[in-house]
């Protein structure tokens, strides 16, 4: 499966050593490529064979290793990983690593291109080692917001530092961010669940990694007036909120500062949880931000809202052309709310053995269709044309 440079049109190349002293080392390059007949997520083996002839008996001419016999052989396994691209109409990100199996990327990339007739994108992390495109330098997860992230859960071999997990490279203000703005994370068949689990509790409340601006008002009521839908930043950013608090003058001289900002705190979560009982809040004082020893601020930090989905699974792809049912469920519960609620009434009371077509089933979700009937793609017509199957129309109505 692969093209060797200096292999003269041979799947193997020779590098001849005259003499190879006792311990000693020699570095050996060969320039190697991957055959254009390689499948995708395929596993390919690239063998080093050592070749030792009889020091008695030298070679005679160049380029041939007849009367060498293998004293050693080594066959390096390899995982032959497709190149990420971004393509906007994706509403999926897949994303994998050299220990997912083969088997599973293809099920998972069949079922939502020809299921559900749904366009994926997949980045494989064990090539770069994060979630940095190369090219770009910038999160690939920032391009997703608002669609849905599935996250491979095998643990990956991380160059020569040991074995990680995927969420181990994730960080938890990024997570935190794009959950926020309604972006669906699965981590798919979890090889780790302990890890995953406290993992998950930093993403609850994270600390950004670099400095966050806040959002500062005068009192209570500003900071639920700034809290609206319509007011926060769009992307989730604004995390941190502060308000100015100050002693009660009728009190003052029966308590302190500490005190009265505790009790602001209090009255602040109260307030926040009845106001928004979707989101989460944690309020506390802050009594250095004052000017005089009777004012100060109440910090309110927004966490990962209740309505954000993060699911994770422990059922490992058993190989076969399909998917699991389970598997399609978890898949198509990372839709939006919204759109699933649409899914169910564009197929209650459809009832076709033969298929449905897409438009039938992302009647009034014109961003979840790839394109028109007809339209063609590499002189193909695209997957639009296709019937979408009788077992996919029930699982979706099911999730629905």
């Amino acid at each position: 499966m692969f093209n060797l440079k200096y292999g003269g049109g041979r799947r193997w190349a020779e590098d001849e050593l005259d003499i190879l002293l006792p311990g000693a080392e020699v570095p050996i390059d060969q320039d190697f490529m991957v055959s254009s007949n390689a499948m995708e997520y395929s596993d390919s083996v690239l063998t080093l064979d050592l070749m030792l002839s009889d020091p008695s008996k030298p070679q005679e001419g160049t380029g041939s290793a007849s009367s060498a016999r293998s004293v050693m052989r080594h066959d390096m396994k390899m995982q032959i990983s497709g190149k990420y691209e971004y393509k906007e109409k994706s509403r999926f990100l897949l994303v994998v690593n050299a220990g997912t199996p083969n088997h599973a990327i293809h099920q998972i990339i069949n079922f939502i291109r020809k299921g559900l007739q749904l366009e994926v994108d997949i980045f494989n992390i064990s090539l770069t080692g994060s979630f940095i495109d190369p090219e770009t330098n910038i999160d690939i997860l920032s391009r997703y917001a608002g669609k849905s992230i599935i996250i491979y859960g095998s643990t990956l071999s991380y160059f020569r530092a040991g074995h990680r997990s995927p969420w181990d490279l994730l960080d938890p203000w990024e997570v935190c961010r794009l959950a926020k703005v309604g972006t669906s994370f699965l981590f798919a068949s979890v090889a780790d669940s302990n890890s995953l689990h406290s993992w998950s509790s930093l993403s609850s409340f994270p600390t950004p990694s670099t400095a966050v601006p806040s959002i500062d008002v005068e009192n209570l009521a500003g900071l639920l007036d700034s809290l609206k839908p319509g007011k926060r930043a769009t992307d989730g950013s604004h995390s941190y909120h502060k308000f100015g608090a100050k002693k009660n003058p009728l009190t003052g001289c029966f308590s302190d500062l500490d005190s009265a900002l505790i009790s602001h705190s209090k009255s602040a979560a109260k307030k926040l949880n009845k106001t928004f009982p979707l989101r989460r809040f944690v309020a506390r004082p802050d009594a250095t931000n004052g000017s005089n020893g009777n004012s100060g601020t109440v910090i309110v930090s927004e966490g990962l809202p209740k309505s954000a989905k993060l699911f994770a699974s422990r059922l490992p792809h058993q190989p076969g052309p399909w998917i699991l049912d389970y598997h399609m469920y978890m898949i198509v519960a990372c839709l939006p709310f919204s759109d699933q609620a649409r899914i169910f009434w564009n197929l209650a009371g459809q009832w076709d053995r033969n298929g449905l077509p897409p438009m039938a089933l992302y009647n009034g979700l014109p961003h979840l269709i790839n394109s028109k009937p007809g339209d063609q793609n590499d002189g193909n017509v695209t997957a639009t044309n296709e019937l979408i199957s009788e077992k996919v129309r029930e699982t979706t109505f099911q999730t629905s």
